[in-house]
C-alpha cells in the first residue's frame, strides 16, 4: 500500500522505531516514507521487494548541441557570404559537435519494487548521496527479512 502522508502524520509516529533518517527520507521498523518533490510517500517493509538506485545519462543536451552543428555547417555552406565567415562557422560547429560528444549529464532515479507494481522516483543532484544511504539501509533491512 502506497499512502501519502502529511507531516502531522509523521510527526505522530513513534520515534523509537525510526531506525535511520535524513533529508530523502525516514526508515522505520515497519515501514518507510521517502519524500518525492512535496509527496511523502509511506510504505510498508513487507510489501518492498527490492530497492535500487540506477543512474542514467541525459542526451537531450548533447543531441540539441550536435543538431546546431550540423544546421550551421549546412548553412554556412549555402550561404553566399567570404571565405573567412565560412571558416569562422566551421570552426564553431567544429566547436559545438565536440562539446556535444564530450557533454555528460546524468539523472538518478530510486526504484521501489513491490510486490505489485514499480515506483520510480527521480532523485534531485543534492540529495544523490542521502538516496544512495537510504537505499542501503533499505537493502539491509529487505535481505534480514
Amino acid at each position: 500500500m502506497v499512502e501519502t502522508l502529511t507531516s502531522n502524520t509523521i510527526e505522530n509516529e513513534t520515534t523509537n522505531q525510526m531506525e535511520f533518517m535524513n533529508a530523502f527520507g525516514i526508515v522505520f521498523e515497519h515501514h518507510f516514507v521517502v519524500f518525492d518533490s512535496n509527496n511523502k510517500i509511506k510504505i510498508n517493509i513487507h510489501e518492498a521487494k527490492h530497492v535500487n538506485m540506477r543512474k542514467s545519462r541525459v542526451m537531450s543536451k548533447n543531441i540539441f548541441l550536435i543538431a546546431v552543428a550540423v544546421y550551421t555547417l549546412i548553412f554556412s555552406y549555402y550561404l553566399n557570404i567570404d571565405l573567412i565567415y565560412k571558416i569562422i562557422f566551421g570552426i564553431l560547429a567544429l566547436f559545438l559537435l565536440a562539446l556535444g560528444m564530450l557533454y555528460k549529464e546524468y539523472q538518478y532515479k530510486f526504484i521501489i519494487v513491490k510486490l505489485d507494481d514499480c515506483i520510480t522516483f527521480i532523485v534531485k543532484k543534492h540529495l544523490k548521496e542521502e538516496a544512495k544511504k537510504i537505499q542501503r539501509v533499505l537493502c539491509e533491512k529487505l535481505h534480514k527479512k
